[in-house]
């Protein structure tokens, strides 16, 4: 074998055993299983660093060397999905929730970053070893006869290589900033001091004109229940630009009950879910209340029906292991669950780290509704328009490009409007529209810099981040549209679904109350652990938002007065500003009772 077959194939096989070897996990496991396509990009990336390592074989020894360990980290911060708290990102996707969510890093540090240390290490020490210590054939090969003729051979190979990185990797950023921002020391926590007072519920403030919503009572008749859980779906009334993607949620608010002020208790999915089906906040100092479920502390949304008798179904369009949702079966009586690998796809070619495509969501979901003999009880959660808001090649709406990041989101929710309305196409052919109550609902909002420094929605608590749509919608209970303006919050679904369903349940065991009876001056209180901690609370017209660990961080806004958040009233209303900062006080210690690994 000759010399110029021989060099390429031992960079070839040194690449491969090093580097693709660590990818080789990615070809199997991936959310999709087993890919050809996959296995051929990874073979295909490796066999070009290979060739263009080869060229250097005119050019410098040490060049080539050095030119291995860059390309062989670069490469594993490159366009890669890594697993990352339940979902598979790219290195691109990495950066931005690093700098959006620091502590993402914190709690994840040994499944991306150790991986890939490790492996530099292993790169570095390999190349010193070639460095140190010639192959027998390499000894052979003839010397680049000129200066002029290895400079140009240089110059070529490392143009070569940065039209490589530029395409496969980006910038050098991908693997530094998360980096970085991991290193970081985890913001200082407020004082840990658990106060004897009770939790402050109600304000000491007059109660503006919230009107509590008529009473809605299913009497002794077993209706379907159906939970929407819209992903990343703010309320977009307050938005010139939003409410014509959403037409489902008018079309269920027309034989509906909306809340016009409903809160999600985060701007994040976990806290959300835990919210919904517990009827509790969860401890407001730890990011995924769901491993906190426990059958001694809660009483999921679904017990009460599965002792009615219903049958209960959870499908998500995403994965289980995405905020850990599998626990919810342990605690919370569902006779089955199903995620994006049970639920399959109905576009084969549809790519999405994070789910499958609603559309499959819909489709099982209506299988399984089929198969019923008995009431059914059913949480169906979506996966768009998540960020990076892939919707399915194959869909395009007429009224959306995609030209931008809005863009982009408008078009992927409109994906699951059109989803959504063929799902309920479907229930009205089947006759299930009249005997089932339906509750839409979003677990959070996304942000587009409304304020500055505000993308996606986990880093804040404005009303872009937290502000959720919420219908409860059944054409026998509530004949015609009809709205209110009380505060609500995720946590009181349950109760509210128990009050109209007549079931018993113990207000001790809920921090959310029942919409049909809640007291005007009641207050809803929110949290984001992203970027430090930030708590709010809604009070009537004011909302309320401080970061204990920063001094002088408190804001109040009259949204009334001011829906958009512009106007911080703190100084002027010292009264409010320190009522609402010990509410949150009692709010924080309260939800950390419930957190057995609080001390």
């Amino acid at each position: 074998m000759s010399s110029r077959v021989r060099l390429p194939l031992r960079w070839f096989t040194f690449f491969f055993v090093c580097i693709g070897s660590i990818r080789l996990w990615e070809i199997f496991y991936a959310p999709s299983g087993f890919s050809f396509l996959g296995t051929c990009v990874v073979l295909c990336h490796i066999t070009c660093v290979a060739l263009g390592l080869t060229l250097l074989r005119f050019s410098s020894r040490r060049l080539s060397l050095v030119a291995l360990a860059a390309l062989s980290i670069l490469y594993l911060a490159s366009e890669h999905h890594f697993f990352v708290q339940g979902a598979y990102l790219t290195s691109r996707e990495l950066v931005h929730y690093s700098v959006f969510s620091p502590q993402l890093f914190h709690g994840y540090w040994s499944n991306i970053y150790w991986p890939v240390l490790i492996a530099a290490l292993c790169v570095l020490g390999a190349s010193l070893a070639l460095f140190c210590f010639q192959l027998p054939f390499e000894r052979q090969l003839p010397a680049a006869p000129t200066l002029k003729h290895r400079t140009t051979s240089g110059v070529v190979t490392l143009t070569f290589f940065g039209t490589y990185i530029h395409l496969s990797s980006g910038p050098l950023a991908t693997f530094c900033l998360p980096l970085l921002y991991a290193l970081l020391p985890l913001p200082s926590n407020a004082s840990e001091t658990f106060l004897q007072q009770p939790f402050l519920t109600s304000s000491v403030f007059p109660s503006a004109d919230y009107q509590t919503p008529r009473k809605v009572s299913a009497g002794n008749e077993k209706l379907n229940v159906i939970l929407i859980h819209l992903e990343s779906t703010g309320d977009l009334s307050g938005r010139d630009d939003g409410a014509s993607f959403v037409t489902s949620r008018d079309r269920l608010a027309r034989t509906g009950l909306s809340f016009t002020n409903a809160y999600a208790p985060a701007p994040h999915t976990g806290k959300s879910i835990f919210a919904s089906q517990t009827g509790r906040y969860g401890p407001a100092k730890v990011s995924n209340p769901i491993n906190t479920l426990s059958r001694e502390r809660h009483e999921c949304i679904t017990n009460n029906f599965k002792k009615a008798g219903y049958r209960t179904g959870f499908f998500a369009a995403n994965y289980f292991h995405f905020y850990g949702i599998a626990r919810l079966k342990e605690v919370c009586d569902y006779d089955q669950m199903s995620d994006a690998r049970q639920l399959g796809k109905t576009d084969p070619t549809y790519i999405n780290g994070l789910g499958t495509d609603e559309e499959a969501l819909f489709t099982q979901a209506l299988k399984w509704m089929d198969e019923s003999k008995q009431p059914f009880f059913i949480t169906l959660q979506t996966v768009l328009p998540h960020w990076p808001y892939t919707a399915p090649p194959s869909w395009s709406s007429p009224a959306v490009s995609k030209e931008d990041r809005l863009q982009q989101y408008r078009n992927s929710l409109s994906y699951v409007d059109h989803a959504l309305n063929r799902f309920l196409d479907e229930l009205e052919k089947r006759s299930l529209i009249d005997n089932t109550v339906i509750v839409l609902f979003g677990d959070h909002g996304e942000a587009f810099s409304e304020h500055p420094n505000n993308l996606i929605h986990g880093a804040e608590l404005y009303e872009e981040n937290v502000r959720i749509p919420l219908i409860i919608s059944n054409p026998k209970l509530i004949p015609e549209a009809s709205s209110t303006n009380a505060v609500a919050s995720l946590v009181d679904l349950p109760p509210t679904l128990f009050d109209i369903f007549g079931m018993p349940w113990d207000p001790g065991r809920f921090d959310g109350v029942s919409l049909f009876g809640a007291p005007p001056n009641r207050m809803v209180f929110m949290v984001s652990d992203m970027l430090g901690d930030k708590y709010g609370l809604r009070d009537g017209d004011f909302k309320f938002i401080e970061s204990p660990a920063v001094k002088n961080s408190a804001s109040l806004f009259n949204l009334r007065e001011d829906p958009k958040e512009s106007k911080n009233l703190s100084s002027l209303s010292a009264d409010r500003r320190d009522f609402y900062s010990k509410a949150i006080e009692s709010w924080v210690n309260h939800t950390r009772r419930h957190d057995p690994q609080a001390k």
